[in-house]
């Protein structure tokens, strides 16, 4: 899976802003994310899957890896309800 191509991503400190436009997409506006979404996002822009992200996240942070699995998981959710994700 992976990010759709044409999503803008703006960063802002630690927070990241998902700007989607065109008439081909089913979602149009700016969806906001914190740090964590903004490192799975990222993770995103390349064709990946939920296990990947999770050994990257697991690297760079420290804490439980159910919760970031569970965090990965939402947030590719929110992206799958926008139709901002390609398989």
């Amino acid at each position: 899976m992976r990010l759709k191509k044409g999503v803008l991503q703006k960063k802002n400190g630690d927070e990241l802003s998902l700007i989607v436009a065109g008439s081909g997409q089913a979602f149009r506006g700016v969806i906001h994310g914190n740090s964590t979404a903004a490192f799975i996002i990222k993770c995103l822009k390349h064709r990946t899957d939920e296990g990947r992200i999770l050994a990257k996240m697991k690297r760079r942070f420290d804490g439980d890896p159910e919760i970031m699995l569970s965090d990965i998981r939402e947030v590719i959710g929110e992206l799958r309800k926008a139709e901002l994700i390609e398989d």
